[in-house]
């Protein structure tokens, strides 16, 4: 009877040491699972991936070249003003990459011909950049339907670089240039310092 009783102490004594063994095996793995789940919720978030932007742009340097009834020229700040805007949506495809679309004008301020249209250019420009630790370059054709200060389609290219500083809200300040060419009308050269506006969402 008295072994009986030692038994009993025995087997509850090794079933109270089960049980914390357990209890403390699992206190050790919740912290894990926890972290565990922190790092999937975190894997999980996607930043914004749509924008939108405002770019104003100022050009300080055209070259136009020559044709039947115009020799080739350049044009800077002194003989002629010119304001460019561009508005744009994009598209985040990968971490480093982005499709663009814009839409562009461009008014002279002075130094336009007499009877000229103020309106200079009307074009579109579908175009990719990349981008890494703030810095980006892109490039895409670019289309016009007005040319010139008139009605009239030209073909051309868009490229643009430059810095992009981060700003709460997901919104984005961006300084940098353009480089516009065309070639079907006349070629043409222009150099535009610009400053973008943008937010993601």
């Amino acid at each position: 009877m008295y072994r009986a009783s030692v038994d009993r102490v025995v087997s509850s004594s090794g079933t109270r040491a089960r049980l914390l063994l357990l209890a403390s095996s699992l206190a050790m793995l919740t912290p894990v699972r926890a972290s565990a789940a922190n790092e999937v919720v975190e894997s999980q978030v996607v930043a914004p991936r749509w924008l939108v932007s405002a770019t104003l742009s100022y050009n300080v340097y055209s070259y136009l070249g020559v044709t039947s009834s115009a020799a080739a020229t350049s044009i800077t700040p002194d003989k002629r003003g010119t304001f460019g805007q561009q508005v744009g949506v994009g598209y985040q495809f990968h971490p480093n990459f982005s499709l663009r679309l814009g839409l562009n004008f461009a008014e002279a301020l002075y130094g336009y011909p007499n009877g000229a249209s103020v309106l200079t250019t009307i074009g579109a420009t579908p175009w990719v950049v990349f981008a890494a630790k703030g810095f980006f370059i892109g490039a895409g054709p670019f289309f016009a339907i007005w040319t010139y200060g008139k009605n009239g389609f030209d073909l051309g290219t868009w490229t643009a670089l430059g810095y992009t500083l981060g700003l709460p809200e997901n919104f984005a300040l961006s300084v940098g240039a353009s480089l516009t060419t065309m070639f079907l009308q006349r070629t043409c050269i222009a150099i535009n310092p610009a400053i973008t506006i943008s937010r993601r969402f």
